[in-house]
């Protein structure tokens, strides 16, 4: 059983309510954002959408659109996109075209034929979408001329995938939208289920029944529900189980999860979550992500003063506030909400978990500075005279926690 088929395995048993969104008939969205981190399943979920709807339905047309290789350029994003969809249509087009405005009008023309003479149901799915998600222009040229124009005809469907959402700004495109956020997984249940057809398809054996369960709580522990990263974790760990045993695992536990965290977390975080990330900024995340709440820029700016203050010294405000907005549009490692900035998905989770194992000192210094952090805003609220405030408490609590880390 190959890679795809475990995700199958661990993400559609419980994606399947989602997929019928997608795919309805009755309630079938005009234009539809999925977004969600890395490795979360996006794609995956794309793909089983085309495959579903064109299953002996010659009545549908879908058209998966892939924006990874357009690199960023929006003339190149937007050359790829009418290419696609030029080459999924039944029928060759003959015309002369001068630009990409009278493509694409042709191409609304033509699918608008096909769904009104034709009865056809058609969908196109875009993939990838956060390569392009800071590129205004190209966005206003696709509401102009191809996504709102669709969305007026009413007949054709369109999805978006992205690590963040598509930023519509035209009334027509934001009427008929709909958002899909892809979280992580509750599977113990579809653990157990991986466990076996890994094993399965290994033609293995348990020689002892309690390996299983170690395997299910290992995923679990260190995969945080995140589809991709359980199966790489299974697969490194069946195959060490040849040359271990249930003994020799519980003397080298704390020896092998390190290797976990070395061998396969490590290398995943730096190829899917920091992926394109720029130092310092990934250094920066490192330290950041023992902060289990949300946080604001002057915290990023004095906790990081605290535990590296040569990598931070002479850095301007606005060198912080155009990273942080870049590590959540165009990077989303970070999301945000009215309370600050906060990790995207299980991405906090799992760095932190990581850098817990591999770096435990580093850990208990980061959350004595977090506490030393929080220290200094309860002496800022004492300084005010509203030591009796509710958000003064708050913060004793959050640093007797981290305080508490730090002796860990």
């Amino acid at each position: 059983m190959m890679a795809d088929a475990y995700i199958d395995l661990l993400a559609f048993q419980d994606r399947e309510g989602d997929l019928d969104l997608i795919c309805s008939q009755e309630d079938w969205p005009i234009v539809l954002n999925v977004f969600g981190e890395a490795g979360i399943g996006k794609t995956r979920l794309l793909k089983s959408v085309q495959h579903r709807l064109e299953s002996g339905n010659r009545d549908t047309l879908v058209m998966y659109i892939d924006l990874e290789n357009s690199e960023g350029n929006p003339n190149l994003a937007i050359d790829n996109i009418l290419h696609e969809i030029t080459n999924g249509l039944p029928e060759r087009i003959d015309a002369t075209w001068q630009n990409p405005e009278q493509v694409a009008g042709v191409l609304v023309s033509e699918l608008s034929r096909l769904a009104r003479t034709q009865k056809k149901k058609i969908m196109l799915l875009f993939d990838t979408t956060e390569q392009l998600q800071t590129e205004m222009k190209f966005w206003t040229w696709l509401e102009v001329n191809l996504v709102g124009p669709l969305v007026l005809d009413g007949g054709i469907r369109q999805v978006f995938a992205g690590r963040t959402a598509a930023p519509w700004r035209r009334i027509e495109v934001r009427r008929k939208l709909q958002t899909l956020c892809l979280k992580k997984l509750p599977y113990r249940i579809n653990l157990r289920g991986l466990a076996i057809s890994l094993l399965t398809a290994r033609g293995m054996e348990w020689d002892e029944p309690k390996l299983e369960n170690i395997l299910v709580d290992l995923i679990e522990t260190y995969g945080f529900g995140h589809p991709r990263l359980s199966i790489a974790l299974g697969e490194k760990i069946i195959s060490d189980w040849n040359t271990r045993t249930l003994a020799q695992y519980l003397e080298e536990k704390s020896n092998y999860e390190k290797e976990i965290c070395q061998k396969v977390i490590e290398k995943f975080i730096a190829e899917n979550f920091l992926k394109n990330v720029p130092e310092p900024w990934k250094t920066f995340l490192w330290w950041l992500c023992p902060l289990e709440e949300h946080f604001d820029l002057i915290f990023v700016k004095e906790y990081l003063n605290k535990v590296l203050r040569d990598e931070v010294k002479n850095h301007p405000e606005h060198f912080y506030i155009q990273g942080l907005f870049e590590l959540r549009i165009i990077y989303s490692v970070l999301q945000k909400d009215p309370a600050g900035e906060y990790f995207n998905g299980v991405i906090g989770e799992v760095m932190r978990r990581c850098f817990r194992v591999l770096r435990p000192a580093d850990y208990a210094q980061a959350c004595q500075q977090i506490a030393a952090t929080y220290a200094d805003m309860i002496k800022n609220y004492l300084a005010d005279d509203v030591d009796e405030s509710a958000g003064k408490n708050e913060l004793v609590i959050k640093y007797e926690g981290y305080s508490k880390g730090a002796t860990v």
